[in-house]
């Protein structure tokens, strides 16, 4: 194994006779702690037995106030989330469907943008009667934990 081995829940790991062994023996290891055979990684605990995984945590930024100008940009980033682990974030973008102004619109541009930890939406061609947009992120980590939903109230005057 080395830094680019890719081990995940189900991967099985065959070790050589004697490869691991305490620092204290020096020949054949009769010891049952030597590792010997191979070992099946359980996708029920992939943090350890009894080691609940960590639970990434989503943080948002952005201007919460733009322009109502029709060649505005509504730019989040979610760059500061923490909690991936070895292996980038997996970052969802949606629009709070009843908190939000246009939010199927919206919706349908941000499901585009799945898996950015950035995302800028252009409002031009939304009604200028779109006046708040509460935009909400969900993190998950690669061994599928997710975060809590955060929200992010932008509004545009």
């Amino acid at each position: 194994l080395n830094f680019e081995t890719t081990l995940k829940p189900g991967s099985t790991v065959t070790l050589l006779p004697d490869a691991i062994r305490p620092a204290i023996s020096t020949s054949q290891c009769p010891s049952p702690i030597c590792a010997q055979g191979s070992a099946t990684i359980d996708i029920d605990f992939p943090c350890g037995l009894g080691v609940k995984c960590a639970q990434p945590v989503a943080v948002v930024s952005g201007s919460q106030q733009i322009s109502a100008c029709p060649d505005e940009l509504l730019a989040l980033d979610g760059s500061a989330s923490s909690g991936g682990g070895i292996k980038p974030l997996i970052y969802a973008w949606r629009a709070d469907s009843t908190r939000s102004d246009f939010a199927d619109e919206l919706n349908a541009r941000l499901q585009l943008l799945d898996g950015e930890d950035a995302v800028s939406i252009a409002l031009g061609d939304l009604p200028y009667g779109a006046a708040q947009f509460v935009l909400l992120l969900e993190v998950k980590s690669f061994l599928g934990e997710f975060s809590g939903l955060v929200s992010f109230v932008v509004t545009r005057a």
